[in-house]
């Protein structure tokens, strides 16, 4: 059962057409283990104070952000939508995050509040590397020295600027140069260049769709190098934040494969900075489903079964009994995996792709086909990997296909299990918050005034037979508050959760 967390803000009727507050960005977006983070929040209707909220374990923050001056160089007008024409420009709030020694490394969540409403949660991330925070200046960029590793917090701002940083390396030493930006929820399109102390350009990495940049830089000889960093439209803004984290230190970026069976030993493969090629793992008998595994260069979450494992390297071709989970990748642009299966008339297997929900780049393509290529049944990725059920006509041997929804795409991050097993007896669907892309947050706020109602979206994703009605069970709501509908129609795809107050209701949070 998913349990989501909810901000549930009650006020008063008169301030039902105020205007609410709007978070822009968090400056700097993360801090390091153990660090006190003095931060700048920006946003809309904020007025002189604020509430202020961070969510998740071993974080926490001011109870209040109070106004402060807010950081301004000038530059072309940034326009907002015509709702925000009262106030164009977003204004500064200040407070602090405090991060706990033993704090688990990734993203946490904040949000803030006034008198007129709630705003929906967005990213701070926690790291474990020493961190700088970019000295804003006015005009021309001028290098920043740095000693790696090093995460920098930046931001590009005004539009057309350019942060430049500057480290030492030795001949042959690797670096690896990554942004975390888009994946914070800032507009940067971000553009990464590394250059020597001549100003000769030796690499350069774009943001792929949906993604942040990384380069895998090796220094040609010792000296100093130049890392430069900017938007690839040349825009910029208050909200343009970035991490840039440099770093020699060991890190694993890929692996295969993507998991495996409880009490098994398997040789994962690893691919990153200064890690081993391979490394041989058990995974216990008692592993949950995604076990944490600490190898040299991080933590892998491995995706874990009780099914016999097969593997394309040496298994494809081959006829498998099921129940079985199959491991592969999409190495080439243009492949295709067909996995052979065996079974007999009348039986119904559940195919389930697992790529994408473990980190893989695959938008995968799955298709079942009888011996002589006819397609029998075919799903394809959408919002998750593609699932399919499928029940044999005859004793035989069927032929399972997989790949890119993209023929022109392969490598090494396509990876891919491929659990085939009996169907689940339970409906199976997935449920998302709809927050505001345009404000980065994940929908989980409601500004509900008394005597009146507010609604909560939500998407639905099911699978193909999953038709069942969905129960809603919404715990914790204040006196006075309630809530519908309180099932979800098998036809919706979308749902409007509609929250009601009376006149009674406590105005709070």
């Amino acid at each position: 059962m998913r349990r989501y967390s909810l901000l549930l803000f009650l006020l008063a009727p008169s301030l039902a057409v105020a205007n609410p507050p709007v978070a822009s960005y968090i400056f700097p977006a993360g801090g390091q283990r153990g660090a006190k983070v003095n931060v700048r929040v920006g946003g809309l209707f904020l007025h002189d104070k604020c509430g202020f909220e961070m969510l998740g374990p071993g974080v926490s923050g001011s109870n209040h952000l109070t106004r402060t001056k807010t950081t301004w160089f000038e530059g072309p007008i940034l326009p907002l939508p015509d709702s925000q024409r009262q106030e164009d420009y977003p204004k500064d709030m200040a407070g602090a995050i405090a991060i706990a020694a033993d704090a688990p490394l990734g993203v946490r969540y904040w949000r803030l509040w006034t008198s007129q409403g709630a705003t929906g949660s967005m990213k701070f991330i926690v790291g474990d590397l020493p961190e700088v925070v970019e000295e804003e200046i006015d005009g021309d960029p001028v290098p920043v020295s740095v000693k790696l590793p090093v995460t920098i917090n930046g931001r590009i701002f005004p539009r057309e600027d350019i942060d430049v940083y500057t480290f030492r390396a030795a001949k042959g030493q690797t670096i690896r140069c990554e942004v975390n930006a888009t994946r914070l929820g800032s507009p940067l399109d971000a553009r990464l260049e590394v250059r020597d102390g001549n100003g000769r350009r030796l690499t350069e990495a774009s943001a792929p769709t949906g993604g942040d940049p990384a380069i895998l830089f090796t220094a040609p000889a010792d000296g100093e190098y130049f890392i430069r960093i900017h938007d690839a439209n040349m825009q910029g803004g208050q909200a343009y934040v970035y991490r840039l984290t440099l770093s020699d230190q060991p890190t694993v970026t890929r692996f295969f494969p993507l998991g495996g069976r409880r009490g098994s030993t398997l040789d994962l493969q690893l691919s990153g900075l200064n890690v081993p090629a391979t490394q041989r793992v058990t995974i216990p008998k008692d592993a949950p489903a995604t076990y944490a595994l600490p190898v040299k260069g991080g933590t892998l979450l491995l995706d874990v079964d009780d099914h016999p494992e097969f593997f394309a390297a040496t298994d494809l071709g081959k006829e498998i009994s099921l129940p079985a989970i199959l491991n592969g990748n999409i190495a080439r642009a243009g492949q295709v995996d067909e996995w052979k299966i065996a079974g007999k008339k009348g039986e119904t297997w559940e195919l389930e792709l697992r790529a994408a929900r473990l980190g893989s780049r695959l938008d995968g393509v799955l298709a079942v086909t009888d011996d002589a290529g006819k397609t029998l049944a075919k799903a394809e990725a959408a919002a998750t990997d593609p699932v399919l059920r499928f029940q044999m006509p005859a004793d035989g041997v069927y032929r399972v296909q997989l790949h890119d929804r993209y023929r022109t795409r392969g490598g090494s991050d396509f990876a891919y299990r491929l659990r085939i097993v009996p169907p689940r007896r339970e409906s199976d669907f997935g449920l998302t918050l709809v927050g505001e892309p345009r404000q980065g947050n994940v929908g989980d706020a409601i500004s509900l005034p008394r005597n009146g109602t507010a609604k909560l979206k939500l998407k639905v994703d099911r699978i193909a037979w999953a038709k069942e009605p969905i129960a809603l069970e919404i715990k914790g709501l204040p006196a006075h508050v309630s809530v519908t509908p309180n099932t979800i129609q098998p036809n919706q795809a979308t749902v409007d959760v509609t929250f009601k107050a009376d006149d009674q209701a406590k105005i709070d949070v």
